[in-house]
């Protein structure tokens, strides 16, 4: 997928690795600050599902590898892909967390959400450094 020329996959990628380590910073802070919960209440929502649809939209923008791919880079795109995976439906579950938590917020949600954010967080970190490896690196 292309946009003017550029890979679409080249443009998204840059939501997808903001929203969700500030999402999920935002869920620990939500999580652990009593004194705020109330004003980060909406915002680590919106911020967690605009961070589930950029990671999703980041999937299906990289879904295709290029033709002309060397053995190197298809080997550091296929490690790309799997942590990529991983972070889809980390990213998922802890959208999901933070709506239950919006609609009955309660400790369990609070952990869940939190617990699920740094994943997310991990998920998202490895995820870019290997993409850009392949970017960078192997090319």
């Amino acid at each position: 997928m292309e946009l003017r020329g550029i890979p679409l996959h080249a443009l998204v990628v840059h939501a997808a690795v903001v929203f969700p380590p500030l999402a999920a910073l935002g869920a620990g802070a939500y999580s652990c600050l009593d004194r705020f919960r109330a004003r980060l209440r909406l915002p680590v929502l919106l911020a967690a599902l605009a961070a589930a649809s950029m990671v999703w939209a980041a999937w299906f923008t990289g879904i295709d590898l290029p033709p002309d791919a060397s053995e190197a880079l298809k080997d550091q795109i296929a490690r790309h892909k799997r942590y990529a995976g991983v972070l889809l439906w980390l990213v998922s579950g802890f959208a999901l967390a933070t709506l239950v938590e919006w609609e009955r917020p309660n400790r369990a949600t609070r952990i869940l959400t939190a617990v699920l954010g740094a994943g997310t967080l991990v998920a998202t970190v490895l995820t870019g450094h290997a993409g850009a490896h392949a970017v960078w690196v192997v090319e």
